[in-house]
This record gives structure tokens, sequence and C-alpha cells, in this order.
């Protein structure tokens, strides 16, 4: 990953060594699914995996003027992170590219092998037509919004930023094991045609090696780990400031006449409408954000509710 100027964009953080955001993230509600999506900026988090959320810190050591770009072009790969708002990849392609595409793959390493009738698969395609639509509405120039693909990414990556002449792509971590081969094997296809991969942390406040015992070893017990996490937090809200991505979407490009299709709809993706819709589970960064709204009331009370199936008492941001 590389040093970047980020000091102009984060009141109060001037030359802040560490460049952490952070925004409360909702996971794709079935398990071992693919995506997820915004749930909005909070004054406080805390370490429950319902909505945490995370950034990669680094300390800038390159500064650019305020018109300069270091790329021409670039392409944002939007994986667990289907937002547009706080979202450190789009956030970092946006102000260090003069051009910058985004894409979803619909991945036929992990799509082939689920049922035809998944819930997964609804969520995710229903979530990505959101993202479009968003990124569209963002973009200042017509024919803006989202490339789709339905391949294997480890080969649709790589050629279509080699068919854009892209010199970086952008995507935030992905930890399973599966996804980090996955990622290692693009950064070396992209290696050997001269484009970089850079990849931001996301998803959760801290990670990784970030909280770690006085030892410098993982926690096995929870309460201690929570201490800990809460006093790294207390110690710098800096982890708590959103990326503006909004200042910078004049960046977004419009897609070439050759991408500028429609999401793939379930059945062209090989899928069977489920009962997603019965369930009432909510999709994209809207349904995040509307879960998330409405668990701030009953927020306080999640201690005394959270083990009782009849109650409503988590957010269901995570099921």
């Amino acid at each position: 990953a590389e040093s970047v100027d980020i000091s102009t964009d984060f009141t109060g953080s001037l030359a802040h060594p560490q460049a952490s955001r952070t925004a409360c993230r909702f996971a794709n509600p079935l398990a071992g699914g693919n995506t997820s999506g915004l749930a909005k900026p909070v004054p406080r988090c805390f370490p429950d995996a319902t909505f945490t959320g995370c950034r990669f810190f680094k300390t800038p050591t390159q500064q650019f003027g305020p018109m300069e770009k270091k790329f021409d072009k670039g392409l944002v790969w939007f994986r667990r992170d289907l937002r547009t708002d706080d979202h450190a990849a789009l956030y970092h392609a946006l102000k260090q590219c003069q051009r910058v595409y985004c894409v979803f793959v619909f991945d036929r390493d992990i799509l082939d092998t689920l049922p035809r009738a998944d819930r997964r698969g609804e969520f995710i395609q229903a979530s990505v037509v959101e993202l479009d639509r968003d990124l569209g509405a963002l973009a200042t120039s017509e024919g803006g919004g989202l490339i789709v693909l339905h391949a294997a990414a480890w080969q649709a990556v790589p050629a279509l930023a080699a068919s854009l002449g892209v010199q970086a792509v952008y995507a935030n971590h992905d930890d399973e094991p599966d996804a980090l081969a996955r990622d290692a094997r693009v950064r070396n296809t992209l290696g050997a045609q001269g484009v970089v991969l850079h990849t931001y942390k996301d998803h959760c406040i801290f990670e990784r090696d970030e909280v770690l015992t006085q030892g410098g070893t993982p926690f096995s017990v929870f309460t201690p780990y929570k201490n800990a996490w809460l006093r790294k937090l207390a110690d710098d809200a800096f982890y708590l400031k959103p990326y503006p991505v909004e200042r910078y979407t004049a960046a977004l490009a419009a897609r070439p006449t050759a991408h500028k299709k429609p999401v793939p709809t379930l059945a062209e993706l090989g899928f069977a409408p489920t009962n997603l819709a019965q369930l009432k589970i909510p999709t994209g960064a809207s349904g995040g954000q509307a879960l998330f709204d409405a668990f701030v009331d009953r927020m306080d009370q999640y201690h005394a509710t959270r083990d009782f199936p009849a109650v409503k008492g988590p957010s269901y941001l995570g099921v």
C-alpha cells in the first residue's frame, strides 16, 4: 500500500500520522455471503460484530498539490463494500486519479457453487443495482455508473484493467482465505501488466494486528480485547471520521460504450427468486441505513434484549 496525503480532508487532523476512518457497516444478512453496505457514520461505536467499521491507516510521506493527480486512470473494484459513502478505496482512487472507473464482478468462482435459489445471490444482485444507480447519480459525466461483469474475478479484473488502460486498481481488504488467495493472484497479474493494486481497510474500526495484547499477540478472551479496543478508540477520535468521497466525484468517468449495460437480472446470472422480500430483509446501502436508523432508538437496551429472539433487540444488520 502506498502513502498519500490526506491532511486536507479531515478537520483537526492536519498531517496526522494515522489516516484511519470509520463508519458503521452491515454485513450480508445471510451467513457466508459476499457483500456489505452502508450504515451511517455514528458518534460512537463499540466492538459488537453487528456494526463495527474499519479503515486502513498509513503515514503520509508523499504529498500532492490540490490539482495534482498521480495517475491518469484508475479502477475501483467493489466487493464487500456496496456503497458510495465513506468508502476507502473509492476515496483514494478519486483523490489520486484523473478518471476513475468502477467495477463489480459477479464472481463465478463463488456463485457457481451456490444453489440456484439462494438468498445471498438475490441480496447481492439487488445491492449491486442500487450501487449502480448511486454511482450514476454521483457522476458528473453522462454515462457514469458501474461496470458489471459475470466471470471469474481473478481473470476479469486484470483483463478489464488492461482494456481500460488504467495504471492502478483500488479495492478494500477482504481477509477471507479464498479472497486473499484471489487478491494475490490478481496482484501478480496486474503487476505483470505494469498496474498496481492498492488495498485499504474499510469494514471494521480496527483490523489485523491493530489491537493486540501487551505481549503483541492476539487476544483469546473477549472482555480484555473489548477494553483494549475501547481504549484505543478513546485515544484518538480520528478513527471515527468518514472519508469525504463526495468532494471528488468529478473524477468519476463515463463507462465505455461496451460496458453501458444494466446490471444482469437474477435469471441472467442463473439464479431463481427466493423469499428474501417476504423475510423483509432490506438490501443495499439504503437498506443498511434503514436498519441502523431503526436500531438507534433501542440501542441502549441492546444488552437486555439481544438474547431474546421474540424481542426486537439487535440491529439485524448482520443476520
